[in-house]
């Protein structure tokens, strides 16, 4: 019985979480010009983004670039797109523009994988993005939360100034995102084919990109107290593909702050504080961490055992649909036509862009990522139903939202993570979609 309430969950939750979820209108800001603004002051109290408005802007909004047009590369960069490099070469990516600062509603979405059978991987020789303004208006902290301009690297975000370093794995999906406001020169970075390095089971774990054998690792912070002003970044690739990573934290001491805005450890984008650390946390294929301290407080720290093994076999006993495909986790095989009716796409009307997930619940409501609707209004989105390509008409149905309903714990730091879009006219039921299949 838990394991078919786990999957119904999991199945209502796909959709909402499947898509890029901070591909949305940022206006949390007020900047002008290179936008060097002063920040509003800390007062004890998170500032509300709402309050922090930008002032419309008398410009045209730029277009979309990459996905919706070709960006201005130097000779020897490579475009946005798919691209397989072979043994003996590279590519290179740089944002659009560069040297000079990329501009404003830039998107562009790599994918790059080779036929070697080795590993790729990824260096940034510039990397000079927007930072964020973090959760005490302090500078040092701006680069932790990724709300504006980013760039994402196999589910990890970076942005101001600590870029992607010795980042790798068989294939690496790249995308780069800005929003309306503050420019900088961007980045340029190198892709290239490396002699995979599987370490033994056993070994203890250090940042950067590890590739496991099956068996158990350890990954801690060091000795004694951990230190301040620490960012490490982890990730963590099964060697067989397929393979299942789960971790349990057995010592978990860190810093106890607000909505874990302090010291934490985030696993697969999941902040960790005070002493309740990830247990028994799995993923398929690969696994990301990012420990970060701030210049304050110091604790124990953690100590987690990762362990690499066989991927249980889905079950098949519940009525969910269909059978939970492994394949279809990371990476996996293209998902058919209509094969999982219930969910929606969310689309920009204003950027003709599809950019979020979501799950259909009845014939009214839609649930979704709360970043998804972040800053926009009821009339700026759509829900697209039996949509399966993003770039091309699917005869996919349309329906304006009437409501957004956020969850009202939700906050900036995207804890209560869910929303409900309130269809404008009554849509096919959850049900009805499920039994066409």
């Amino acid at each position: 019985m838990k394991t078919c309430q786990l999957l119904v969950l999991s199945c209502l939750l796909a959709g909402a979480l499947a898509l890029p979820s901070t591909l949305q209108d940022q206006e949390g800001r007020h900047k002008t010009g290179k936008l060097s603004a002063e920040k509003p002051k800390f007062d004890g109290m998170k500032p509300h983004l709402d309050g922090m408005k930008k002032p419309a802007s008398d410009d045209k909004k730029t277009a979309l670039l990459g996905d919706t047009g070709t960006p201005s590369v130097r000779s020897g960069a490579v475009s946005c797109g798919s691209h397989v490099i072979t043994e003996g070469s590279s590519a290179v990516i740089e944002s659009p523009n560069y040297p000079s600062n990329y501009n404003s509603y830039a998107y562009c979405a790599y994918s790059f994988t080779t036929d070697t059978g080795k590993e790729l991987q990824m260096n940034c020789e510039t990397f000079e993005l927007e930072g964020d303004e973090g959760d005490q208006g302090d500078e040092d902290e701006g680069d932790q939360w990724c709300e504006f301009d980013w760039l994402r690297v196999n589910d990890v975000m970076y942005c101001g100034t600590r870029g992607p370093s010795a980042v790798g794995g068989s294939r690496l999906d790249i995308v780069f995102f800005s929003d309306e406001s503050v420019v900088e020169k961007g980045y340029r970075c190198t892709v290239t084919v490396v002699e995979p390095t599987v370490l033994p089971a056993g070994s203890q774990l250090g940042c950067g990109t590890s590739r496991l054998a099956r068996g158990k690792y350890t990954i801690t912070d060091g000795d004694g107290d951990y230190s301040n002003n620490v960012d490490c970044y982890y990730q963590l690739y099964a060697d067989q593909a397929g393979d299942q990573l789960s971790v349990t934290c057995s010592q978990f001491d860190v810093e106890d702050s607000w909505k874990c805005g302090g010291d934490w450890l985030s696993l697969n984008g999941i902040r960790y504080c005070s002493t309740s650390g990830p247990s028994d946390v799995a993923a398929i294929d690969r696994m990301s961490f990012h420990w970060h301290t701030d210049s304050s407080e110091v604790r124990p720290g953690f100590g987690c055992t990762v362990t690499v093994g066989e991927t249980p076999p889905p079950s098949d006993t519940c009525a969910c649909g269909q059978v939970n495909r492994a394949s279809r986790i990371v990476g996996g095989e293209e998902t058919e036509a209509n094969e999982y009716p219930w969910q929606a796409a969310i689309y920009r009307i204003d950027r003709d862009l599809t950019f979020c997930g979501g799950t259909v619940i009845n014939s009214l409501y839609v649930l979704t990522s709360a970043r998804c609707t972040a800053r926009s209004s009821a009339s700026d989105i759509q829900v697209q139903l039996r949509k399966h390509l993003t770039g091309q008409d699917d005869n996919e149905i349309r329906f304006n939202v009437a409501q957004i309903k956020v969850h009202p714990n939700n906050d900036w730091t995207h804890q209560y993570d869910f929303a409900l879009l309130k269809l404008a006219t009554a849509g096919p039921r959850s049900t009805d979609m499920v039994a066409q299949i």
